[in-house]
């Protein structure tokens, strides 16, 4: 099952960044049928060529198409060796629930006191795969922790340098930069707050283990197993955050934080490079029904003028038959 997830991860990331190109290549194509004009294929010379000739714009090409598919090759290694080890985690995780539920029903049957020597067997089992677990995302965190941090550094780096393209160029195909590396990064997030439920999901494995039917030694090891549990088992950002959704979605906490928040943030809302408190506070004035947009906000004027949301929404009730925000104080009046 993880094996067949992980291909399927792998595949539409492969897709997506290789999808770039054409879209890339396009540009040039447009350029040069509208206005005569010939480009290279990317916005960077290089050195001591001029590209203004026609071997050197051939030979400034050839470049940039090798330098694009080193960059290609290197992000799907490195994002399939990220998924690959969540996915193997997630395994090991699946298969010591599995084992432990198995000895739990050991333990409860009527013929436990017969099968001592298989719960034992079984116990050391269980002990054996969660300090396999522990070391595996020990490990995780020691060696593939730097690359997080870079790879998700990358992304958002990227993210901001497409943000100002499209605001301040014509350049379309910096567009679907932008959504790759949204894409890019809320597989990386997902990944770990899957990470994290598994994790959650194991402890409440152990706790709700019949822990009292074992002997007295196993019943002592239980104990330091549960001990073990007061540190949970998460992937991090080279140990700066963790990754999980309540981190990719900070930005959109801060926009409703109004005490307590860095002083990096507060320069950032200021300025309106992330989500402004006073920006997001438009889109909860009722009905609701405008600026979704919770990153950076920049989008939210421009899509509200060509009525993109009025016309999504209707396109929806059209397709499903509900209507928006039916059920919002339905909805309002949850208890958790």
């Amino acid at each position: 099952m993880f094996a067949e997830k992980y291909n399927i991860i792998l595949k539409i990331l492969t897709l997506l960044y290789c999808s770039t190109l054409p879209v890339f290549a396009l540009y040039p194509l447009y350029i040069y049928y509208t206005e005569g004009e010939l480009i290279p294929l990317f916005m960077f010379e290089v050195s001591y060529i001029d590209w203004h000739t026609t071997w050197g714009y051939l030979l400034t090409n050839v470049v940039q198409v090798v330098t694009y598919v080193m960059g290609i090759c290197g992000m799907i290694l490195a994002d399939g060796l990220l998924v690959m080890l969540a996915t193997h985690g997630l395994a090991y995780m699946d298969v010591f629930m599995i084992h432990l539920e198995d000895l739990a029903t050991v333990l409860q049957s009527e013929n436990a006191v017969e099968n001592e020597v298989e719960i034992s067997k079984l116990w050391r089992a269980c002990l054996t795969e969660h300090q396999t677990i522990i070391e595996f995302f020990d490990d995780i965190e020691s060696v593939n922790g730097g690359m997080s941090l870079i790879l998700v550094f990358t992304g958002v780096f990227a993210i901001c340098d497409n943000l100002v393209l499209c605001a301040l160029t014509d350049w379309y195909a910096s567009y679907l930069f932008l959504m790759v590396c949204f894409v890019q990064l809320t597989i990386y997030f997902t990944l770990g707050n899957a990470v994290e439920l598994k994790s959650d999901a194991l402890d409440v494995g152990v706790v709700n283990f019949p822990w009292h039917l074992l002997k007295i030694d196993h019943q002592k090891e239980y104990l330091l197993l549960t001990c073990r549990l007061r540190k949970p088992i998460i992937l991090t950002v080279y140990g700066f955050s963790d990754l999980n959704m309540e981190t990719y979605m900070s930005i959109h906490k801060w926009s409703h934080t109004y005490w307590g928040l860095p002083k990096w943030v507060l320069f950032l809302q200021n300025h309106h490079i992330i989500l402004p408190r006073r920006h997001h506070r438009i889109h909860h004035v009722a009905p609701h029904e405008t600026y979704f947009c919770i990153t950076t906000g920049w989008l939210n004027w421009p899509l509200e003028k060509i009525k993109f949301w009025s016309t999504l929404e209707a396109v929806i009730e059209v397709c499903t038959g509900h209507k928006p925000r039916a059920d919002d104080m339905k909805w309002a009046q949850k208890r958790t």
